[in-house]
């Protein structure tokens, strides 16, 4: 049985998505399998993978949680068809993939024509099949008659192909491919800064992704002596970047006054600057002391959005306690998983991340807490490890391929995937591809 999980409430309500065998990432960052716009959700809120028994759901020790039928989980939990599980404002169903398929799109009116698939092929193909040389009623018929239907038969045949060829010669042309999206052609700049400050506080924040997609953000917040530096581990993916440059678009960014002035209230400061270059086109928007146009704003809040769930700033809006809380139960659900490494292959590539994710909840504190440095420590080691099977499992997929034993370099490929179940790994990705050739190997 294959399975499903299906968005019944929140801001994607009717999304569908099957799980693959190797699992399903749910979150609100774009290197999730399943992206939801819950703005409740952490940027790798839950993992949905698949045992013999069926789905499993795992939280990802978030600050909100996730729940199952109504029952909070801290770690794994098992799901058949009709669970629901719920994660801030959104609530999935486990159903049953087949029964979700959507249903077959009925074909085009005869009345579209475009070019040889045009009513005169889809009115063939939608009649009953008749052959062009029907077999005669009886052996006995007389050889001239067989040759008369036979001269229609290809009279008619010629007509049906000459009103086809006219049909197509005379259709309007096709619609041309959409066009690629002009990422590639009109890469996005932009400098987003916003400054508050008062008698009491300082609040500086800072983003900039340059032309290759690189992302880097600077957050001062003096009286709750924070401080984060933060640059992207790669660069943003183009379908992101397009999305951006569309909400400058959007915003009509390039129609908008360089400078919109107003008065400051007593002991307080506030403005917000926005530069962009998109193609040859660049502008700069800046708000001093009032409020911003109704499409500034929005795009200001849609580029603090990508900041939050791409690069985690998301933990500026807790206190301290609470991200000191959160930290020490990732870490400790980090430090279980590291000592049940072996019970299942993907644990240890959870405890990387999960060692990771209580790094990123702390991160913005300063001074930092101890918890901090052995996070890092622990997600070195447990890389490493990871590294060293990774290393091990293509070694013996290389030495099976060379000797031809594609079983073994089949078995070697796919224990490597459960170890490594991110699909957007490129460690991933790779040991995929290989899969691929050698079973189709196998398969000749």
């Amino acid at each position: 049985m294959k399975y499903a999980v299906k968005v019944e409430n929140g801001p994607d309500a009717g999304l569908v998505r099957e799980i693959p065998p190797e699992g399903l990432s749910v979150g609100r960052s774009t290197q999730n399998d399943l992206v939801l716009k819950d703005g409740m959700l952490s940027r790798r809120h839950c993992r949905i993978t698949l045992q013999t028994s069926g789905p499993v759901v795992s939280d990802l020790a978030t600050v909100n949680g996730t729940s199952v039928n109504g029952v909070p989980i801290s770690g794994d939990a098992a799901l058949k068809p009709g669970d629901r599980i719920s994660m801030g404002e959104t609530v999935l169903s486990v159903v049953d993939a087949a029964a979700s398929a959507s249903a077959p799109v009925p074909p085009p009116a005869a009345a579209s024509v475009s070019g040889p698939d045009g009513p005169a092929k889809r009115a063939a193909e939608a009649e009953p099949s008749v052959p062009l040389f029907p077999e005669p009623e009886s052996r006995e018929a007389p050889r001239k008659s067989r040759f008369v239907a036979g001269v229609v038969a290809c009279a008619a045949a010629a007509v049906l192909l000459a009103a086809a060829a006219k049909t197509f010669l005379l259709a309007p042309p096709s619609a041309p491919e959409p066009p690629a999206p002009p990422e590639l052609d009109c890469p996005l700049e932009f400098s987003y800064v916003k400054l508050e400050g008062s008698g009491e506080n300082v609040f500086r924040y800072e983003m900039d992704m340059a032309r290759d997609g690189s992302v880097s953000v600077i957050v001062d917040d003096l009286a709750q002596d924070r401080h984060l530096r933060k640059t992207s581990p790669g660069p943003v993916s183009p379908e992101m970047r397009e999305e951006l440059r569309r909400a400058f678009e959007s915003a009509g960014f390039l129609s908008l006054d360089p400078v919109y002035e107003g008065t400051p209230r007593r002991n307080t400061w506030r403005s917000v600057r926005i530069s962009a270059l998109y193609g040859s086109r660049a502008a700069t928007v800046e708000v001093r002391n009032r409020a911003e146009p109704i499409q500034l704003k929005a795009l200001r809040e849609r580029l603090e959005d990508f900041g939050r769930n791409e690069l985690g700033l998301w933990a500026f809006a807790f206190g301290r306690d609470k991200l000191l809380e959160t930290a020490e139960a990732e870490f400790a659900r980090a430090t279980r998983l590291w000592a049940e490494r072996d019970v299942r292959r993907d644990n240890l590539h959870a405890a990387v991340l999960a060692y990771r994710s209580c790094a990123e909840y702390l991160e913005s504190l300063d001074p930092k807490p101890e918890l901090y440095d052995e996070a890092v420590s622990k997600a070195e080691e447990a890389e490493r490890a990871l590294d060293a099977v990774v290393a091990d499992l293509n070694w013996k997929a290389d030495h099976g391929a060379s000797v031809k034993e594609w079983e073994t370099a089949r078995q070697a490929l796919r224990e490597l995937l459960e170890f490594v179940p991110d699909r957007t790994d490129p460690r991933n990705k790779a040991a995929l591809s290989r899969l691929r050739d050698v079973e189709s190997r196998l398969a000749r």
